[in-house]
């Protein structure tokens, strides 16, 4: 695992071809879940020059364990890259290596680090295509000539639609008075469903102010249109662009209407266009809007890779990302904002962050209640148990993970409290619906909070001494896991 892990963060170009065998490996899910039936072949690459055919033998590695998977014939048409192929049923989360092969004995043709996730990921990008641009799931703005690439990438691909801009402006303050919906409906209505050969829409822009009569009004019809939508055609995806604050009432209309929720963070457009000053404030208030309303498995939030209005830093860009990470645990992926105005730096360091913030596994200490002592009145020479709880809010599970305990800040001379503490197993969140936990209910407690929830506690022998005391809980980093917040500490007075 800890090699593949490895591989993965150097691997992101993931398709690798023989020199005098211009084939590639088409996969209809790029991040599947455990458990998910994939369809995989082998098709030419753009360079082929010329046709192949012939057969060719699909294998899955997985921790240095390779298993047949099946046999089939080269793909020949490019634009139908699964005509033929094989179908695998993902295992447990973790990266695999998808291996082709001509021949029973032959070398390998090609390769595809594939990593199957405990729960769906998405990964939206909105601007033109770039094949650097490993870790994609949904591309926003697909156009029609790209589709079955796409395809062939695992990729989702959908139409942008317009939202606000039906109205006559693409801001709500800019919609004119006496809009006539019943007029507009229909239109709308067949630009929302009349969109195959797409996977889907991607509306730009429905966001709204909250509590504003005339939005709310307007609001309140969209909604009716959108579930319409919905009923005509409930087999394809349907994102929706948020701007503004997150209110519940777009959270009541987006719960059964939208796949996924895709609210707009964007920091140097904030700062540039409303003269805002502080990034963290609007970050929170989606998160805390989508999780009080229930719908922050199905919201993501967008962040500008752009450079208009002034770029962001790789640096920049990844600290947006885990704060992400540390206030919305629950959200499953990323959405970004980009032009062809966006520096290479960047876009790697976006395209990395899907992988390292959401697909490998990401541990951490999450709040104060995470340190706790077993007696929190702790009497001097009377020994307690100090307890730790460590998450993991990433994609797959983590093995032997180590925990350190200590007696002050072990940056400045803290004295260590007991050993190291290993998880052998710490597995991903699963976020399991409460309903489906019950009927699981003859396994222990424990058993259904670890497997639920991505969470161990392990804890140590402390014997405590009169006096006020810092103790810490240190998760040691690894090159297998990416480590949101390492260090928690609790401050306890011992009388």
């Amino acid at each position: 695992m800890r090699g593949l892990l490895a591989a993965g963060l150097s691997m992101m170009m993931a398709v690798c071809f023989a020199a005098d065998i211009p084939l590639q490996i088409a996969v209809s899910s790029r991040v599947p879940c455990s458990g998910d039936v994939i369809r995989l072949a082998a098709c030419p690459t753009a360079a082929a020059s010329a046709p192949i055919s012939g057969d060719v033998i699909f294998s899955v590695e997985q921790e240095g364990r390779e298993r047949p998977v099946g046999k089939t014939r080269v793909a020949p048409d490019p634009n139908r890259p699964f005509e033929p192929s094989v179908e695998w049923r993902a295992g447990l989360p973790g990266l695999y290596r998808v291996i082709v092969r001509q021949t029973e004995a032959g070398q390998p043709v090609a390769r595809l680090l594939l990593p199957v996730v405990a729960q769906p990921v998405f990964f939206g990008w909105y601007g033109p295509t770039r094949p650097e641009v490993e870790w994609m799931t949904h591309h926003l703005t697909a156009s029609a000539a790209e589709i079955e690439a796409l395809h062939a990438r695992g990729v989702v691909a959908l139409k942008r639609a317009d939202g606000v801009s039906y109205f006559g402006g693409t801001r709500w303050e800019h919609i004119p008075p006496g809009l006539d919906m019943g007029a507009l409906a229909p239109r709308i209505l067949k630009d929302y469903t009349d969109t195959r050969p797409w996977d889907g829409i991607a509306i730009d822009e429905l966001g709204m102010w909250d509590q504003h009569p005339e939005q709310t009004a307007l609001a309140l019809e969209f909604g009716k249109i959108l579930k319409q939508a919905r009923l005509d055609r409930p087999d394809q995806f349907v994102a929706v662009w948020q701007f503004g604050s997150l209110t519940p009432l777009e959270c009541n209309l987006f719960r059964d209407s939208a796949d996924v929720i895709l609210c707009e963070v964007y920091e140097n457009y904030f700062r540039a266009w409303n003269d805002l000053h502080s990034f963290e404030d609007y970050l929170t208030q989606r998160v805390q809007v989508a999780r009080s309303m229930q719908v922050i498995k199905k919201t993501i939030l967008g962040l500008s890779i752009s450079s208009d209005f002034g770029d962001v830093t790789p640096e920049e860009l990844e600290e947006q990302v885990r704060r992400v990470r540390m206030q919305g645990p629950e959200m499953r992926g990323l959405a970004f904002f980009t032009t062809g105005r966006c520096s290479d730096a960047v876009l790697k360091r976006a395209n990395e962050c899907c992988f390292r913030y959401f697909v490998r596994p990401v541990v951490g200490f999450f709040s104060e209640g995470d340190l706790t002592l077993s007696d929190h009145q702790p009497v001097d020479q009377g020994t307690v148990r100090l307890q730790a709880t460590v998450h993991n809010v990433g994609g797959m599970d983590a093995r032997q993970v180590r925990v350190r305990f200590w007696d002050g800040d072990p940056a400045k001379g803290g004295e260590p409290i007991g050993g190291p503490q290993f998880i052998t197993r710490l597995p991903a969140a699963r976020w399991v619906d409460p309903d489906g936990l019950n009927t699981r209910s003859k396994e222990p407690a424990e058993t259904l909070r670890r497997e639920g929830f991505g969470i161990v506690t392990v804890s140590v022998p402390w014997k405590a001494k009169r006096g006020p005391h810092q103790l810490w809980a240190e998760i040691v980093p690894d090159s297998q896991y990416t480590t949101l917040r390492g260090f928690q500490e609790l401050r306890v007075t011992v009388r």
